[in-house]
């Protein structure tokens, strides 16, 4: 979110009603001030991607304070102070702001370690596209229908919040039978309802502070919208929030995804390995988490639960595709848009959208970088038994690719092909 992050005003709900109350209202009088000063910061010219998820998230705080905070003083400056700054955006000028090889090369050895030449990285992500897409067609046509129409057809039976916390006690007990990852058997997170539909994610996992003399619990935020009416916006919340998909989506957030690692991590020493977080392990493991589950036979005899895992790997791998594509000159803005609609089965208008913002989102490239990172560890592995090889990397806690490979490999010089050491 950037300069954005600061204008969360939801990051109270911890404290006492009245130090709720108090940081609130102060909060709402600085952020006239804080966002013009922001503004005024600006340079003329933006990244297409990053301008039109600026405003947008912009917009989306103004309303989110126009709904559920329009009686809290200050509430209403604050929201015209957003619009302000989302008009602002807007009216920079687009800019491609393509890295091109040597720079995209940098950044991943910088903030990853990440030493894999980038072409070789963009033939395994044309390849990973390639088999997702094969076998997502192949399943589907076997079962009568698209992906989309497939899943969209299984629809919730209850609230999303009792869905989904049904689907994580049984994803605990799964994993601690499977027993390929140690798991706590009394662990679980709380399951709040999203206080916005605007924010960076539908379904947002909150990982507690990790230096905090009392450590308050994890939180699954989720959506809770009208999935029964017949309107566009509850068609494409279908798509998203079925059955299937659900169960693939609390894979990645709690069991044996992002909940376990912050478990897992609770009780590591230094300051590292728990409170500084990059996505190509963080994002990478939870997606990593996604193809373990049905290696492991969470989708025996469910087939669209498998449909559905394959449908999140298609769409994690184009992100990959269309960031190191677009930024190494090889696809415009149209291409990635056209394999969004063709490959991926997205509407144009969702496709234009996501073509412009990927190449500026990095963390989306790297859930499935990250995940064929570790897959190259498992392979180096060998004849390690894959509980050992998986507590041992989510020992590294939240650490960059390289530092977790030194971490948990005996032969750091063997264990980090792929990445700097």
């Amino acid at each position: 979110m950037g300069p954005l992050a600061e204008t969360d005003v939801d990051v109270y709900e911890e404290l006492t009603a009245r130090r709720r109350d108090e940081a609130l209202a102060a909060h709402l009088r600085a952020l006239p001030g804080y966002l013009e000063t922001t503004a005024a910061r600006l340079d003329d010219t933006l990244p297409a991607g990053l301008r039109l998820r600026a405003a947008e998230l912009a917009r989306g705080q103004a309303a989110h304070l126009d709904g559920a905070l329009g009686a809290v003083p200050g509430a209403e400056s604050a929201a015209r102070a957003l619009r302000s700054y989302a008009a602002t955006v807007s009216d920079a000028k687009p800019v491609a702001a393509l890295l091109g090889p040597d720079r995209l090369a940098g950044l991943l050895r910088t903030q990853e370690g990440i030493e894999i030449p980038v072409e070789e990285l963009l033939a395994e992500a044309r390849d990973e596209v390639d088999r997702h897409a094969a076998e997502l067609d192949r399943k589907s046509r076997a079962l009568g229908g698209t992906a989309a129409e497939l899943l969209s057809a299984r629809a919730l039976r209850g609230p999303v919040l009792a869905t989904t916390e049904t689907i994580v006690r049984r994803l605990r007990d799964f994993w601690r039978d499977v027993d390929v990852v140690s798991v706590d058997p009394t662990a679980m997170p709380e399951f709040r309802r999203m206080r916005q539909l605007d924010g960076t994610a539908a379904v947002e996992i909150v990982i507690s502070g990790p230096l905090e003399d009392v450590r308050r619990p994890h939180v699954l935020y989720l959506p809770e919208p009208d999935l029964t009416s017949d309107g566009p916006s509850a068609r494409v919340w279908r798509q998203y929030l079925n059955e299937p998909m659900l169960e693939v989506i609390a894979v990645h957030e709690t069991f044996p995804g992002h909940y376990l690692h912050a478990k897992a991590s609770e009780s590591l020493p230094g300051i590292v390995r728990t409170c500084f977080r990059t996505a190509g392990f963080t994002e990478g493991w939870a997606h990593y988490a996604e193809e373990l589950s049905v290696e492991h036979g969470l989708a025996d005899g469910r087939p669209l639960v498998e449909l559905a895992q394959l449908r999140a790997a298609l769409v994690s791998a184009s992100r990959l595709l269309i960031f190191l594509s677009v930024h190494l000159r090889r696809w415009k803005f149209q291409d990635a848009a056209r394999h969004l609609v063709g490959v991926c089965g997205w509407a144009p208008q969702e496709a234009a959208r996501e073509a412009l913002t990927i190449p500026t989102d990095l963390d989306s490239a790297m859930y499935c970088l990250g995940k064929l990172v570790i897959r190259r560890w498992r392979a180096q592995a060998g004849g390690a038994e894959l509980k050992t090889f998986h507590d041992g990397v989510l020992g590294a806690g939240f650490a960059p690719l390289a530092t977790v490979a030194e971490y948990w490999s005996a032969r750091p010089a063997e264990a980090t092909t792929g990445v700097a050491e």
